[in-house]
């Protein structure tokens, strides 16, 4: 469709390749909270809960906390508090 005559005057589209034409897509992370991503993907209740677990603990980078390494042994623990597991 990008190659339509009139797709300048019509089209707006986002990739992520280098493409002329292309607008970025960016997100706000901050923005995003847990029942966004649970109602778009399949996640098992233990990454549901997990999910739930690190927005608890810090709304604002509760994403880029996901990312960092966690001992297993806690992020159980704090499984258990905040589902009386």
């Amino acid at each position: 469709m990008r190659d339509h005559p009139k797709s300048p005057e019509f089209l707006e589209y986002y990739t992520i390749r280098g493409t002329s034409g292309a607008l970025d897509l960016k997100f706000n992370m901050n923005l995003i909270n847990p029942a966004h991503i649970m109602g778009s993907i399949s996640l098992t209740d233990a990454q549901k809960q997990a999910i739930v677990v690190f927005y608890r603990q810090d709304r604002k980078n509760w994403i880029q906390k996901i990312y960092e390494d966690h001992d297993l042994d806690d992020l159980k623990k704090k499984l258990e508090f905040n589902f009386k597991l």
